[in-house]
């Protein structure tokens, strides 16, 4: 459990009077079994999606965008490689400085939600301007894109911050 967390998340989420039912807890029969740990760690360790290219080449090449969410401090999956890729790939990122660490989302589920549903609104409609031929612009700010919806008899104006 040590690894999936922070010390000090651990130090309170364990406190001296409850530590009795906290370890019955931590030591009760798991959700997941084992055989589905063993699977999960061999497609990990097993995905290569570079193919022997360099890194930056490879993030560089996607047609894709991508928003990385890491928490700074997990002991579970290093946060680096992944803001690597994203540095490389002009990603936009999310370093969580939650205690929880790996379990980001047992303590900053807000901030990561938030963030999540930005980037997929400012996807959304960034995809539906493009395939409807509409103008992008940034005014200064920061990601504005705007359109006018081309066609007869007037349009609708879209203005997001992405």
């Amino acid at each position: 459990m040590q690894t999936l967390t922070t010390p000090a998340f651990r130090n309170a989420e364990a406190l001296r009077d409850e530590y009795a039912e906290w370890l019955q807890k931590i030591e009760a029969p798991q959700r997941q079994d084992a055989n589905d740990r063993v699977w999960q760690a061999r497609a990990i360790l097993s995905h290569d999606v570079l193919h022997g290219l360099p890194l930056d080449e490879v993030a560089r090449s996607s047609p894709v965008s991508f928003l990385v969410i890491v928490a700074a401090e997990d002991r579970m999956v290093a946060p680096a490689p992944a803001l690597v890729w994203a540095k490389a790939a002009g990603a936009q990122v999310y370093v969580s400085r939650a205690e929880c660490a790996h379990l980001i989302m047992s303590c900053d589920a807000p901030a990561v939600r938030e963030r999540v549903s930005s980037f997929s609104a400012s996807r959304l409609l960034r995809g539906l301007l493009r395939d409807s031929g509409a103008d992008e612009k940034d005014d200064g700010g920061g990601a504005y894109v705007g359109a006018r919806e081309r066609g007869e008899g007037g349009g609708v104006d879209a203005l997001v911050r992405g």
